[in-house]
């Protein structure tokens, strides 16, 4: 008779648990989309401006090609395929830019060449500086 008490009280506490845990999912699944979900844009190949003729994948494309910036030199003259993605808009002193990650790709894994903002007003791009922690213009 114990032995039924024992196997009854850890199924109803199995079922309990189970309950719970869907009606958790079921609450994750149904929050709103945030703005963020919104902002993200696949990466874009470095070649995709030329068939979208977006203004912003012609400005990167033109720094990748005329930058000082060691670490895209390098890339660049290896011959590695450059990829950017767009990590948001940020507003930094009044001025909102889009930013993008700006990079190649070896071994699974992406490796930053540079940072970039994109002035959204005058469309002009300028390469974030890590240590500095300030933009360059091109």
């Amino acid at each position: 008779m114990k032995l039924s008490y024992i196997i009854l009280a850890t199924l109803l506490l199995a079922a309990c648990n189970n309950a719970a845990d869907a009606d958790k999912e079921a609450k994750t699944d149904s929050l709103p989309k945030t703005a963020s979900d919104t902002e993200y844009i696949a990466p874009v190949k470095d070649t995709s401006h030329a068939t979208t003729g977006n203004w912003r994948d012609s400005l990167i494309v033109d720094f990748i090609n005329t930058t000082k910036s060691s670490l895209v030199k390098v890339t660049r003259e290896a011959g590695g395929k450059f990829e950017w993605m767009n990590d948001g808009v940020q507003n930094r002193e009044g001025v909102v830019y889009y930013r993008y990650q700006l990079g190649h790709s070896s071994e699974n894994k992406f490796n930053t060449d540079a940072w970039l903002y994109i002035d959204t007003v005058k469309r002009k791009l300028y390469e974030y500086d890590l240590v500095e922690d300030k933009l360059i213009s091109k």
